[in-house]
């Protein structure tokens, strides 16, 4: 049987090897993004050793998560028009916290589905910042602990599943700038999951200016003062083109704080404590260290 490909108007017709084809790599990339890595682990039972670094290469490869440092063009000039002042807040859906890692400031982004890189703390609420995937396997509960010596609460991760309300600060912060601004612009969103959607249509309601960029038709559509039909990272590379604002590379940015108490036993002794902290936020711990070692010159 050969495989023929024929267009008929507007619809592509296809042989039946062309289709299958064609929906293997779906299902393959469908596959990839709900099923988990412990899940995956016991999906394959007593087959080969399947190890993190092939599961995310393999995600790597199929366009599923993006590299730190790769060409993602868009948090990383979103990050550049935010520290120049000219944007004022990111409201995400997404939780792979490319937007934390590309410079933004923590207190001018609103993540309504959490961030996968961030944990909670049960008894203070204190946030974690990590350099890894906190999500928990199948709970909340990340089994791990308060960095805080005088809390040692057990964490949670930060993500929102279907079903949980979204976060209340993130909610509030995002309606708020929706009261203030005088341009928004939605990025590849469908517009059509509420709360989120409320934010552009708030923003319409006060007569202010919406554009849409998307490669479908939203609900908004009509309403937007600019609809472009467009991937986000080319939209953001001719609005810094033309606004002559150069996107910058990704660096890694770490913050290290040291302080030091007398001892409390002690005469003439003091008590180090060095930390990992978020580069925009002194108050958000974030792990750096597995240890540290100390050479202490006795001259």
């Amino acid at each position: 049987m050969m495989t023929q490909s024929t267009t008929n108007g507007d619809k592509l017709v296809l042989g039946y090897w062309a289709i299958r084809g064609l929906a293997e790599p779906i299902r393959l990339a469908l596959h990839y993004a709900k099923v988990a890595f412990m899940d995956k682990m016991y999906e394959l039972g007593d087959g080969p050793e399947f190890n993190r670094d092939e599961w995310l290469r393999d995600k790597f490869e199929l366009g599923l998560v993006a590299k730190f440092g790769t060409k993602v063009i868009q948090p990383k000039a979103l990050g550049a028009l935010q520290r120049q002042g000219r944007l004022k807040c990111v409201i995400s859906q997404n939780c792979d916290s490319l937007h934390l890692r590309s410079g933004l400031n923590s207190t001018n982004l609103a993540e309504f589905h959490g961030n996968m890189d961030l944990e909670l703390c049960f008894k203070c609420g204190t946030k974690h910042l990590r350099d890894f995937d906190t999500v928990g396997i199948r709970s909340h509960s990340t089994g791990r602990q308060c960095d805080k010596r005088n809390c040692r609460g057990r964490l949670k991760d930060s993500i929102i599943d279907f079903g949980e309300d979204l976060p209340q600060d993130a909610l509030g912060k995002a309606f708020d700038h929706a009261e203030q601004a005088d341009l928004c612009l939605a990025l590849g969103s469908s517009l059509t999951v509420t709360l989120a959607a409320n934010i552009p249509e708030r923003v319409v309601e006060r007569k202010q200016k919406l554009v849409i960029g998307n490669l479908q038709r939203t609900p908004l559509h009509k309403v937007a003062t600019l609809n472009i039909d467009a991937f986000n990272d080319a939209i953001m590379k001719g609005i810094m083109e033309l606004m002559k604002i150069p996107i910058p590379s990704w660096i890694v940015r770490r913050r290290i704080h040291v302080t030091s108490q007398p001892s409390s036993n002690k005469q003439n002794q003091y008590r180090i404590l060095i930390e990992g902290r978020d580069p925009d936020n002194v108050d958000i711990p974030y792990k750096l260290f597995e240890r540290i070692r100390v050479i202490v010159d006795q001259k």
